[in-house]
């Protein structure tokens, strides 16, 4: 853990872009200007996105690109390497959001979603070499990854790949210690690497900052005078050797919120850090939905529900207590062509084939009536807008 005194979140908050204030999956121009001016006016530099986020790198290059200068600001994107079959489709994706963006050069440039099963693609795509090419002409300055998966393979990949400077890791004080996350090992291994941390999640998707959770609750009571989301950010801001932490900052007020936790950032007290213990304890306590996430169901809905996503996301719901969060996840699967909650006919097709027994057609009509409505506001652009999305054969 790190030492460091006042300032110790000082520029480490990362605009996540991508959860853009909407109507009708169309962005609020003026209101992302708005957002964006004020992340830029509050010390704030480091912008995220990704040629998978629809819309995103183009709504960056219009509120930040044409609006401020280049020199102010820092952006990372990413390429989603699973949707290429060939080694020239990278050189591709990656001009497609140069342009997007508006922009020469990338200040990062990630892997999106690597793991194990991604490796292999990588390695016939020579995606490492791709970067490394990239970051020697000085089209990227940092070469970089995101990682899910068990730390002896992200050991692998570091030690072969010493160009790596960034790994984006799934970060929470609730998942360091879940039995079987790996969070607190992917985070040493980096380390022991030398490479710095950029942390998505620390949130787990804004469940975190809920205070309608006992663990927010429990919080709240302890220091009434901060937010419930400000105690995981400085428990992130502890730890040596972070780039940035990434918020997908929608609305103004989760912003300032925001950069009054980073700007005034001061290490967790012995006594605080006892108080998240039992946060996290009363988190853990919580008996979720037993889905395993085994996708024997799927196959069987006729309306294309995404259903251990659901199923998942509701139990998120029951332990959280926080609709935001699990609403922007039913509404983002639309994107991706998934059926919603909604759609369920209650046929049970599904349930024939749960090992654990999951009643999924009553937990369809429960989520339609608890996030119908917030999910509804999270419907993003959708893939047919092609000056956003492109697909390659």
């Amino acid at each position: 853990m790190s030492n460091n005194t006042q300032g110790l979140g000082v520029n480490k908050l990362g605009f996540g872009y991508m959860r853009l204030p909407q109507v009708n999956g169309v962005f609020v121009d003026e209101q992302v200007n708005a957002i964006v001016d004020r992340f830029l006016e509050t010390g704030f530099t480091y912008f995220d996105t990704a040629n998978e986020y629809l819309g995103s790198e183009i709504a960056l290059g219009k509120a930040l690109v044409k609006r401020h200068p280049r020199e102010s600001y820092w952006i990372s994107s990413k390429m989603m390497i699973t949707r290429l079959k060939k080694p020239e489709q990278m050189r591709d994706m990656f001009e497609t959001s140069l342009s997007r963006l508006g922009v020469d050069y990338l200040d990062a440039y990630f892997i999106h979603g690597m793991g194990p099963p991604i490796v292999p693609h990588a390695d016939a795509l020579d995606t490492w070499g791709f970067l490394k090419e990239l970051k020697d002409k000085g089209l990227i300055k940092n070469a970089a990854t995101a990682y899910f998966g068990p730390p002896e393979v992200l050991d692998e990949i570091l030690t072969k790949h010493p160009h790596l400077d960034i790994v984006l890791l799934l970060i929470n004080y609730v998942d360091w210690v879940r039995p079987g996350s790996m969070v607190r090992e992917n985070y040493e291994v980096v380390r022991k690497h030398g490479k710095l941390v950029t942390v998505m999640e620390p949130l787990k998707g804004g469940l975190l900052a809920s205070e309608n959770s006992d663990a927010g609750k429990l919080l709240k009571a302890a220091n009434p005078d901060v937010s419930v989301a400000s105690w995981a950010f400085r428990w992130i801001l502890g730890l040596d050797g972070i780039k940035a932490i990434l918020s997908g900052m929608g609305t103004m007020e989760q912003l300032e919120d925001n950069a009054k936790t980073f700007n005034n950032c001061t290490p967790l007290t012995d006594a605080e850090r006892a108080v998240m213990d039992e946060a996290e304890k009363k988190i853990s306590a919580i008996a979720r939905i037993p889905c395993t996430s085994c996708g024997k169901c799927a196959p069987h809905c006729p309306k294309n529900i995404a259903i251990s996503h659901f199923v998942n996301v509701y139990s998120d719901y029951l332990v959280y207590r926080d609709k935001e969060g699990p609403g922007w996840q039913v509404g983002y699967m639309k994107t991706h062509g998934a059926g919603q909650p909604v759609d369920c006919t209650g046929c049970k097709a599904c349930e024939e084939h749960c090992p654990e027994n999951i009643k999924i057609s009553d937990i369809m009509e429960i989520m339609e009536k608890e996030l119908g409505e917030t999910s509804r506001k999270y419907v993003q652009i959708t893939r047919s807008d092609v000056r956003s999305y492109k697909t390659y054969d």
